[in-house]
């Protein structure tokens, strides 16, 4: 097949290479040029072009979004239809462009080239099975496609359901760990004292998730479901071998099983990607047989998919037609827009491969196209196309790059294409810009064709006159609510949407309504930010709790805590029993031990990210151990440990030292419920008794001069109020005289120090508790005065306060507010 050279551009020596065809034979095999070849046949030979100015335009967009839907509003305006028109592009992302915009507005397209094999179901399953292999079977990579419905079980579970078994189950990550957890999680169930609470998903969940048609099935039955195909999913993985690499032939197969198995199949295309995916996958499966580091294998395969293409299609009559600028030449249409030619796309960087440099090349045979040349075969090619263009062009570029933020600009080929326009070869870059005009955006012009109610919605809104914003809020009341919302937060008032609700001393005062059950984190929670107790504990806003993948970290503070509490608990209460003291020397090793089934224990449930990051954090557990040794040795003949974390009000199905609540009445007539947990309670005299909570950070915070904080350390001195209580009251010490409490902080940070208060100022905590209870009662949760508070509070993205920081200046004024600031007053 002979095809047209363009004039005044000498193809490169890639072109037509036959051994013995030197450049001149070239040319006389090519086409005569007559009037019909288009007048771009000469856009690099300007001057010798005297046909009628050639019928061009050339458009731009911020961005290449902007720039396709340019392109599509550019064929939505003219008198042609879709099959009169072929989109070509230079760079493979704008068929995903293409693709993703045809569906949004249902444009009929047929792609020359196919769309990525992540536009397909099973596509987005195979990627997704990776990530969650790659991730050593982390959860939470499961979710989405769970959530998403493109991986379906099939042991009658829904996707949904699947999900709240595994968020329930505290798998984390780790394939063992999955039937391990579920199977715990089953027990739990079977063996809780209240199992009625597991039985049926929250229906808003349901509604929320999708799931309103799923069959209502008992807790139990989910899990074993969800066990039975997450064990069928599993199973299709290969294990690890001793090297701790995977094969990969097995992998492929398993991945193909999976494949075929559970994904969701709902058209033509996702059919279509199931069976190449397959079919790839059991090709590599027959053709390799090798172990890869798992890193590696996830690597290959995604190559490997990552090529496949699907939806490839000739031009079909009704069809816009889309497709790489090099096969453009073989499809002849009335109108050619062709995208994407910025300078750094087109035609791009003549560098030599690294692999094998030109003159390698160059040794190896004649035949082999060279890295320099590559610029050249584009150039050359997008002007043979340009040439044989049957009716109007137009070309796009984009003129920002959206993700890194910079300028583009538009390829040299649209500068000479504009030449040829202007029949001027004298243009240069600014007329060029000058020519094109402004570069459409995210808002649609005046003059602009509009695609869809968004737009026009856009650009009504960003007119001058912004009329409409009314009708919107009329049209979506809680849109409406919101906008109330954020303007009455921005005002110097403390109002309803401060956290200013109407008092309900009957619902929200303590001392008034014994059902509230307090507790001292609670409390103190309330005395640090109000409106943070407000969402908590009035609203019941909870974040989500999750196990996450932290390659660095594995026990939370949290988590860190209660594990040195569960040590710490096991030591006293054997030295207890044997009647002895503390002692460093003696009691080291045992102390050890107890800490390495503690991490045992640990370690079955929450699974370390890597080896090296258990082993540090065992030995920061291991030295917290021997600070702690070291500082209860010291402190010794001070008391003695008589119970450890001291339960009250805590219906758990392990138990508690007394199920009901604490009612403390801290001053005459006047009483509130209470429950907790006291880590420990120290005996120092014949009815005198020391309330100690562990404290496994540093001693920053906390300071003998400030027993209160403003309220914000209100701990040991309402656990003292509680544990007098319930000795007097239970005839357990009923002389029982707690007037001490504090913190112990045993750990490198706190290097074993005590801050002990005594006598605890009861007076001062009285007034503490009035105070507390008055916010309560009258309904004032306003925010913290300090920004300090909210270093480690859940609900920053709620409150948004670095946007209000002057307003709330005003707001905390409010003689409202006036409980609050006596809380401050206490330090």
């Amino acid at each position: 097949i002979r095809l047209p050279q363009p004039f005044g551009l000498e193809p490169p020596e890639s072109r037509l290479n036959l051994r013995g065809v030197n450049q001149k034979e070239k040319a006389e095999k090519s086409f005569p040029m007559d009037g019909s070849v288009s007048g771009l046949a000469w856009l690099y030979d300007i001057e010798g072009y005297f046909g009628k100015r050639v019928d061009l335009e050339i458009i731009s967009g911020y961005g290449e979004n902007n720039e396709i839907r340019e392109v599509i509003r550019h064929i939505a305006g003219q008198e042609t239809g879709f099959d009169e028109v072929a989109v070509f592009y230079t760079w493979e992302f704008y068929s995903q462009l293409f693709y993703d915009i045809s569906r949004e507005y249902g444009i009929p397209v047929t792609f020359g080239s196919g769309v990525s094999i992540h536009n397909s179901t099973p596509g987005q399953v195979l990627f997704g099975l990776l990530k969650f292999l790659e991730s050593n079977f982390d959860v939470s990579e499961l979710y989405p496609l769970l959530n998403s419905r493109s991986l379906i079980p099939d042991t009658g579970v829904s996707g949904f359901q699947v999900v709240r078994c595994l968020r329930k189950a505290g798998i984390g990550w780790g394939k063992e760990r999955y039937s391990l957890q579920l199977d715990r999680l089953l027990e739990g169930y079977e063996s809780s004292r209240d199992p009625g609470k597991w039985d049926h998903a929250d229906q808003g969940e349901r509604d929320k998730a999708g799931d309103k048609g799923s069959e209502t099935k008992s807790f139990p039955a989910l899990i074993r479901e969800t066990r039975d195909f997450i064990n069928g999913l599993l199973g299709l993985f290969p294990d690890f071998t001793a090297e701790n690499c995977i094969p990969l032939g097995q992998l492929s197969l398993g991945l193909a099983e999976a494949i075929d198995r559970y994904s969701n199949i709902t058209g033509e295309a996702d059919a279509e990607a199931r069976e190449k995916i397959i079919q790839e996958l059991q090709a590599l499966a027959e053709s390799v047989q090798s172990e890869l580091p798992c890193d590696e294998a996830v690597k290959v395969l995604q190559e490997i998919i990552e090529n496949i293409r699907i939806q490839k299609s000739l031009p079909r009559p009704g069809h816009l037609h889309v497709d790489s600028f090099s096969k453009g030449i073989w499809i002849n249409r009335k109108r050619t827009y062709m995208a994407g030619l910025s300078s750094d796309r087109f035609p791009g960087s003549g560098r030599e491969d690294a692999i094998l440099l030109d003159a390698e090349r160059t040794a190896i045979s004649p035949d082999l196209k060279l890295g320099r040349d590559r610029s050249k075969e584009k150039v050359y090619s997008m002007a043979e196309l340009l040439a044989v263009a049957a009716g109007p062009v137009v070309l796009s570029f984009p003129c920002f790059n959206t993700v890194e933020n910079k300028e583009l600009f538009p390829a040299s080929i649209l500068l000479q294409a504009f030449r040829l326009y202007a029949g001027d070869p004298r243009k240069d870059y600014s007329d060029l810009e000058a020519f094109v005009g402004t570069s459409r955006g995210f808002v649609p012009a005046g003059d602009q064709t509009l695609l869809d109610e968004n737009e026009w919605w856009l650009r009504r809104q960003t007119a001058r006159s912004r009329t409409l914003l009314a009708p919107v809020l009329r049209a979506f009341p809680n849109l409406a609510r919101g906008a109330a919302a954020w303007k009455k937060r921005a005002l110097p008032d403390f109002s309803f949407f401060d956290g200013k609700i109407p008092a309900e001393r009957n619902l929200l005062d303590p001392r008034i309504n014994h059902e509230m059950v307090l507790s001292p984190s609670g409390l103190e929670t309330l005395a640090r930010c109000p409106f943070s107790y407000f969402l908590r504990h009035v609203l019941r806003v909870k974040p989500l709790e999750e196990i996450i993948y932290d390659p660095g970290i594995w026990l939370d503070g949290a988590q860190r805590g209660t594990l040195l509490h569960e040590i710490f608990e096991a030591y006293f209460k054997t030295i207890v029993q044997r009647n002895e003291k503390p002692n460093f020397s003696a009691h080291r090793e045992f102390l050890y031990e107890l800490a390495d089934e503690a991490l045992n224990r640990a370690r079955q449930a929450i699974p370390p990210p890597n080896d090296a990051v258990y082993d540090y954090e065992c030995g920061d557990i291991l030295e917290s151990c021997r600070v702690f040794l070291r500082s209860e040795e010291a402190h010794a003949q001070e008391g003695v440990p008589v119970w450890f974390e001291f339960s009250f009000g805590k219906r758990t199905d392990a138990g508690a030292d007394f199920e009901e609540p604490v009612y403390i009445e801290y001053k005459p007539g006047v009483k509130f419920a209470l429950r907790g947990s006291i880590d420990r309670v120290d005996k120092i005299g014949p009815n005198s008794f020391l309330v100690l909570d562990y404290k496994t950070g540093s001693t920053y915070s906390y300071s003998v001069w400030e027993p209160f904080k403003g309220g914000r350390q209100l701990q040991y001195a309402i656990y003292a109020l509680a544990l007098e209580t319930v000795l007097r009251e239970r005839r357990v010490c009923p002389g029982a005289v707690v007037n001490e409490g504090g913190y112990i902080f045993p750990s490198t940070k706190g290097e074993g120090q005590r801050i002990i208060y005594k006598p605890i100022d009861r007076e001062a905590l009285t007034a503490v508790l009035d105070s507390l209870f008055e916010i309560m009662g009258s309904g004032c949760f306003n925010m913290s005065d300090s920004s300090d508070d909210c270093r480690f509070c859940d609900y920053q993205a709620v409150c948004l306060r670095d946007f209000l920081e002057e307003a709330l200046t005003k707001k905390l004024e409010a003689p409202d507010l006036e409980h609050f600031w006596e809380v401050r007053s206490f330090d």
